[in-house]
């Protein structure tokens, strides 16, 4: 009876080992899918700024480097062929802008016009920039004032408008 309770025993150890290591392997691969899909939707996400980029020059080449009052300007010239452009494809929320204004003439090319709300990827965002170029960049909190270090490199004024739209976007979707 003690060998026959011995190797039901180890059996079941046995059985018990397979069945952890296969939920083990399910729940690794269910993870490496989530985050090539988030790698994925980053991607699609920066591709769209891109495109975003090229309609905002052919817009501002239009009338004299000045940016739209509103990205929507941008379906309604016909630049873009629906709002669905103005959106990030992680969460389908509108792209946050602060183009509104500027003048890609006098503007400074580090100055931010375009970029992802701060809860669309996990610890970054995508920026698009006013010399059109997109990057992603880091963040250290889910906060838009933990976006200031793309302050730096930009004019006093500039500085002081990005700090004030990024503490109001706080205070609106985080009630800060």
């Amino acid at each position: 009876m003690n060998k026959r309770f011995s190797i039901l025993l180890t059996t079941a150890g046995a059985w018990g080992l397979i069945l952890a290591a296969a939920i083990a392997f399910f729940l690794l691969g269910q993870e490496s899918e989530d985050d090539e899909e988030s790698r994925n939707l980053l991607q699609g996400c920066s591709e769209k700024l891109h495109v975003l980029g090229v309609a905002l020059k052919t817009y501002a080449d239009q009338n004299n480097g000045a940016f739209p009052g509103e990205l929507e300007e941008l379906v309604r010239n016909g630049i873009l062929s629906d709002s669905h452009a103005l959106s990030c494809p992680s969460k389908h929320f509108h792209y946050m802008y602060a183009g509104e204004s500027l003048n890609v003439k006098t503007v400074s090319p580090e100055m931010p016009v375009v970029f992802d709300r701060v809860n669309n990827h996990s610890g970054c965002v995508n920026v698009l920039f006013a010399d059109f170029r997109v990057r992603t960049v880091s963040m250290e909190k889910a906060s838009y004032s933990s976006l200031t270090p793309l302050l730096r490199n930009l004019k006093p004024a500039e500085q002081k408008t990005l700090k004030q739209k990024f503490d109001l976007l706080d205070k609106i979707f985080f009630l800060k």
